[in-house]
Parts: C-alpha cells; sequence; structure tokens
C-alpha cells in the first residue's frame, strides 16, 4: 500500500501569495472579484479541474488570459525535488471564444473575442484535465498542483479552493 504525502503547503503558499499579489494595477484594466477552483484528484494522477473566474473590467477590453504551468520543479523538505512534466486535456471554455498555445513551461489560454468588447462584470468558466503522469516516488502518492500559474494577473478580493477526491 502506498503512503500518502500532499504538498498542500505549497499550495497554500501559493494561495497566499496570490491573494497578496502586489502587481502594478496601473497595468491592468480590470479587477478579478471572485477566483474560485475546484479540483478532483483521480487514482491516475489527473487533476480534474473547474475555474470560475468573475471579472470587473475598468474600460473596454477583449477579455483576459490564464496561463497554466506545465513544468514543475518540486522541492521537497528532504531536499529531493523532481521536474514534472504535466499536459492539460479537454480544454473547455464553455461558449466563449478561445485560443490556447503553449509558450515557455505554460500553456497560454487567451479569453475572449478580438472583435467584441466588454466593459463591467464578465465571468469566465474553464474546465480541463490536468495531466501529471506517472507517480515519480515508487512508495508515495504526490501532490502537487500550483492553483493559479506563476502569474497572478492583478489582486483580487475573494477566491476559493476546493479539492477532493482519491485520498
Amino acid at each position: 500500500m502506498k503512503i500518502k504525502s500532499f504538498l498542500l503547503a505549497g499550495v497554500f503558499i501559493v494561495l497566499s501569495l496570490f491573494f497578496a499579489a502586489p502587481m502594478n494595477a496601473k497595468a491592468a484594466n480590470f479587477t478579478i472579484d471572485k477566483y474560485e477552483v475546484n479540483m478532483k484528484v483521480t487514482k491516475d494522477n489527473t487533476y480534474q479541474i473547474k475555474e470560475h473566474i468573475e471579472v470587473n473590467f475598468k474600460s473596454k477590453s477583449h477579455g483576459i488570459y490564464r496561463d497554466i504551468p506545465l513544468v514543475n520543479d518540486v522541492k521537497r523538505e528532504d531536499g529531493s525535488s523532481n521536474r514534472i512534466v504535466a499536459r492539460v486535456e479537454n480544454l473547455d471554455c464553455g461558449d466563449e471564444e478561445y485560443e490556447s498555445s503553449r509558450e515557455g513551461n505554460n500553456l497560454h489560454v487567451r479569453l475572449g473575442d478580438e472583435d467584441v468588447e466588454i466593459t463591467g462584470k464578465y465571468e469566465y468558466n474553464i474546465s480541463y484535465n490536468y495531466v501529471m503522469g506517472n507517480d515519480v516516488l515508487p512508495n508515495e502518492d504526490e501532490f502537487y498542483f500550483n492553483v493559479i500559474g506563476t502569474k497572478a494577473f492583478v489582486k483580487e478580493n475573494k477566491g476559493r479552493y476546493e479539492c477532493g477526491g482519491y485520498i
């Protein structure tokens, strides 16, 4: 039987950094009023993720972007480390027009229509499977996920993270 180890401290640190993220507000024409992430972890090391983002555009905009990290450098308390390369499958942005491309170590998702300008409150729903591949530790299941990526696009007001599934 595998020993279960969860690196939730890293997740909470990432969340804390995001909630207090000092980003140049002058560069952003919107605020994130709500950012919710719901994740189910499956036995095959796939994370089924649903994100709900409520944005308030201060001026005309075509949409937002979401960078999903594909390369994860995991450093453990015992000093060991691994580089885990994930892949995103079944990306779905509902009725929202979107484009996705690999940019560096991220999947860059641009949400919005270049022919449509929006102002005020707007909601985005993104779902995808985040496939981590086989466990790298022989006797452990390891959970690692950077909830909001490495770039917080703007300081937001409310966030919620929920995780369940295989334990």
